[in-house]
C-alpha cells in the first residue's frame, strides 16, 4: 500500500530548510537567482521557484512537523493493529495446538478402536461360519438322535417284554423251590468333582436282599458318570488405562477422557466387564473471569505538610483477569482510596515563593517542541529556572537533573527515534532529547543553564523523554525519594509508547505532570501520572500563567514534603 504522506525524498526541500539560518537562506536565494539566469528547462525553473518560495516560508518547519506528527499517528495505529493481530494469531495458534492435540489423541484412540473393531469383526465372521457349520452338524445329529431314540425305545420295549416273559417262565420252573433274587437300593451319588467343565460323579447302592436258592445275583453296586458338563464361566479381563486426553476446552468447562481395552470378554455367566472409559470435567473456570484483589495496603504518608494533602492506600491484584473479565483500574474506588490530611493552612513563604529543603532526587523534563512558540519557550525556561532556584541542593539535600525534549525533524529520524528501524539514533542530535544537566546538587547553576538553553522547536517525543528519565534513575540515591516533573503542552508522537514509558517510570519514581494550554493531552496525562492525580497533575491554563508565583508555589507544595 502506498504511503499517503510524502516521504523523505519528496520533502527534501523541507528537510534542507530545517537546519539553515536566515543568512543561509539569503545565500541560497542568490545562488538560485544566478542559476535561473542560465538556460533552464521550464520544469527546472518551476522546481527552483518552488524551492525558493518554500525556503522563505516561515511555516515550512510547522508544515514539516505536521506531516511528521501525522506519520507518527499512522505508525502508532499500525503498531496497535499489528499488536492486535499478533495477539489474535497467538490465540489462534493456541487453539490450533489444542485442537491438533485433541485430534491426535482422538486419532490414536480411533486407530485402537478400529483395530479392536477389525479383530471383533474377524472373530464374528469366524463365529458366524462356525455357527453355520455347527447348525448343519446339529441338524444332522438331531436326526440321528431322533432315529436312535426311536430304536432305543423300541429295544427297551422289546427287552421289557422279554424280561417279563423270562421272569414268569423262571418262576414257573422254580415254583417248587424257595428262590430269592438279589435286590438293591437306589443309587446315592457323591458331589461332582468339578462345578463346571465336565466332572465325574461316583454313585453307590446297597444290597437290600441277598439272593437265595439260586436267585439272581446282585448287580454292580458302584458306578461313575459325567457331571456338570456345562462350560465354566469366564470373567472379563481388562487392560491398563490409557493416558488422559487433552481438555476439550480451555475454559467454561471441557472434558478429558481415557479408555482401556477388553482383553478377555465375559462368557457363560462370568463377571461382566467394568467401565472401559472414563470422563472427567476440566478447565471449569470461566473464560471471562474477573480479577481477584488482595487486601488493602497501609496508608501512604501525607503528600503535603500543610494546605490539604492526600493520603492513599490501594489493593493489589492477586489473580489477574482471564479473557475479557473485568478488573478495576488502578484509580477505581475498589482499588484506591483517598483521605485528606494536613488541612491546616501553610505559612507564608519566607522568600516570596516556597522552597523545598528535603532529600529528593528530582528530574525536570521541559517540553521544547515547536508548538510552544518563542514566547511559550521563554515561559518554560522561566518556570524551569524558578523550580531549580526553589530547590535547596546538596549531597544530603536535593539533586536535580534537567532535560529538554522535542523530537525528530526528518522522516528518517522519525522512524529511527520511534524504533521502527534497527539503527540506534543519537538521542541528542537525531531525536532532539537533550540533557541540560544530569543529577547534580548544584541547583542554582542548573537554573542558569536552563535560561540560556536554545529552543529545539521541533516535534514532541515524550516517550523518549520519559524513557531516558527512567534510565537516569540508575544514578539516584537509594535513601532519597525520586520525583519526575514533566512540563508539556503538546500531544506525544506515540501515545502507546508514552503510556508504556510512563507506567515503567511510575514503578520507580513519582511522576508528576504540568499540562499547559488547551492542546495538552490531559486525558492521557490523568492515566500516565502517579496517583493521586490531585497531587500529581497541576493544570495550567496558558503560558502567561505558567511562570507565575501561584504555579511555582503549587508545584512546590505538591512535590515537596516540607515546603516552606
Amino acid at each position: 500500500m502506498r504511503n499517503p504522506f510524502p516521504n523523505a525524498r519528496e520533502l527534501s526541500f523541507l528537510q534542507q530548510e530545517e537546519d539553515e539560518e536566515s543568512d543561509e537562506d539569503d545565500d541560497e536565494t542568490d545562488a538560485a537567482a544566478n542559476y535561473t539566469a542560465k538556460k533552464l528547462s521550464p520544469k527546472e525553473k518551476k522546481k527552483m521557484a518552488r524551492k525558493c518560495s518554500m525556503s522563505k516560508n516561515p511555516n515550512c518547519r510547522k508544515i514539516n512537523d505536521k506531516f511528521l506528527l501525522l506519520q507518527a499517528e499512522v505508525l502508532s495505529t499500525q503498531s496497535q493493529w499489528k499488536t492486535k493481530r499478533v495477539n489474535a494469531q497467538t490465540m489462534c495458534d493456541k487453539q490450533e495446538y489444542n485442537f491438533k492435540s485433541q485430534l491426535s489423541s482422538l486419532g490414536a484412540r480411533l486407530k485402537t478402536q478400529q483395530t479392536a473393531l477389525a479383530k471383533a469383526t474377524e472373530a464374528q465372521n469366524e463365529a458366524d461360519e462356525q455357527h453355520r457349520l455347527e447348525s448343519i452338524e446339529f441338524e444332522k445329529l438331531s436326526k440321528e438322535f431322533g432315529k436312535g431314540m426311536r430304536e432305543c425305545r423300541k429295544n427297551i420295549k422289546s427287552h421289557t417284554s422279554e424280561e417279563c416273559s423270562l421272569t414268569k417262565l423262571r418262576l414257573e420252573v422254580f415254583a417248587s423251590d424257595y428262590v430269592v433274587d438279589c435286590q438293591v437300593g437306589d443309587w446315592r451319588g457323591r458331589r461332582c468333582s468339578k462345578k463346571c467343565g465336565g466332572g465325574i460323579q461316583r454313585l453307590t447302592r446297597k444290597v437290600t436282599a441277598h439272593p437265595v436258592g439260586g436267585g439272581a445275583a446282585c448287580p454292580a453296586l458302584k458306578m461313575e458318570r459325567s457331571c456338570n458338563e456345562q462350560p465354566c464361566p469366564t470373567d472379563c479381563k481388562l487392560g491398563s488405562w490409557e493416558g488422559w486426553s487433552t481438555c476439550s476446552a480451555d475454559c467454561d468447562g471441557g472434558v478429558i477422557t481415557r479408555s482401556r481395552p477388553v482383553e478377555v470378554d465375559s462368557a457363560h455367566g462370568g463377571e461382566p466387564c467394568g467401565e472401559t472409559s472414563q470422563t472427567e470435567g476440566c478447565n471449569a473456570q470461566a473464560c471471562n473471569q474477573p480479577c481477584e484483589l488482595g487486601r488493602w495496603e497501609p496508608w501512604s504518608p501525607c503528600g503535603s505538610e500543610c494546605g490539604g494533602g492526600f493520603t492513599y492506600r490501594n489493593r493489589p491484584i492477586e489473580v489477574a483477569a482471564v479473557g475479557s473479565g473485568a478488573c478495576p483500574r488502578e484509580d477505581d474506588a475498589e482499588r484506591l482510596e483517598y483521605e485528606t490530611c494536613n488541612n491546616q493552612a501553610c505559612a507564608d513563604p519566607t522568600n516570596g515563593t516556597y522552597t523545598c529543603d528535603a532529600k529528593l532526587d528530582v528530574i525536570l523534563l521541559l517540553d521544547g517542541s515547536g508548538s510552544l512558540g518563542p514566547d511559550g519557550w521563554k515561559a518554560v525556561q522561566r518556570i524551569g529556572a524558578m523550580i531549580a532556584n526553589s530547590l535547596v541542593g546538596g549531597d544530603d539535600k536535593i539533586q536535580l537533573a534537567v532535560q529538554v525534549f522535542s523530537g525528530p525533524g526528518t522522516y528518517e529520524g522519525l522512524y529511527d527515534c520511534l524504533g521502527y528501524t534497527d539503527r540506534t539514533p543519537d538521542m541528542d542530535a537525531d531525536c532532539n532529547v537533550k540533557w541540560i544537566e544530569r543529577l547534580s546538587p548544584k541547583t542554582g547553576a542548573v537554573a542558569k543553564k536552563i535560561e540560556s538553553f536554545p529552543w529545539p522547536g521541533r516535534t514532541t517525543l515524550t516517550s523518549a523523554a520519559l524513557a531516558l528519565a527512567e534510565a537516569e534513575l540508575k544514578f539516584s540515591r537509594r535513601d532519597a525519594q525520586s520525583v519526575v516533573i514533566c512540563i508539556t503542552d503538546g500531544v506525544p508522537m506515540d501515545d502507546m509508547a508514552t503510556a508504556q514509558a510512563a507506567y515503567n517510570l511510575r514503578d520507580k519514581a513519582r511522576l508528576m505532570f504540568v499540562p499547559v494550554g488547551a492542546g495538552a493531552p490531559r486525558e492521557g496525562i490523568e492515566h500516565w501520572a502517579s496517583s493521586p492525580i490531585h497531587n500529581n497533575v497541576i493544570d495550567v491554563e496558558d503560558f502567561e500563567t505558567l511562570d507565575s508565583t501561584n504555579t511555582i508555589d503549587q508545584i512546590m507544595l505538591d512535590m515537596c514534603p516540607n515546603a516552606m
